[in-house]
């Protein structure tokens, strides 16, 4: 089979499952909309993780690792931040002096 036959079965293919759609009733394209829709995301999710390349594995392993190293930064500041500051705690709630001082009238 050519490059130009197999073109034209998924040209004719495509156009007679567009047929087969606009026959149906409404819930039933829905349906086949939802299944067709759920379908190219699996495949094409696939498709890409097939060909995806190693350049592209490590970069993605490089910037999660740098997410993590981020995501622990601001934890230990926060956490050295709630030692530094004056803050009393009634249970899991922290609750800073400046907060319970008297507001200006306005």
């Amino acid at each position: 089979m050519s490059g130009e036959q197999v073109l034209a079965v998924l040209v004719a293919s495509v156009c007679a499952v567009m047929l087969v759609r606009l026959l149906l009733p409404v819930s039933r394209r829905t349906q086949m909309d939802g299944l067709i829709r759920r379908q190219w995301v699996l495949t094409s999710g696939a498709v890409r993780r097939l060909f995806r390349g190693r350049a592209d594995r490590q970069a993605e392993a490089a910037q999660a690792e740098q997410a993590r190293q981020a995501t622990a930064a601001a934890i230990e500041r926060a956490r050295r931040a709630s030692r530094v500051a004056d803050v009393v705690r009634e249970g899991n709630v922290y609750k800073p002096e400046a907060f319970q001082k008297p507001r200006k009238p306005h």
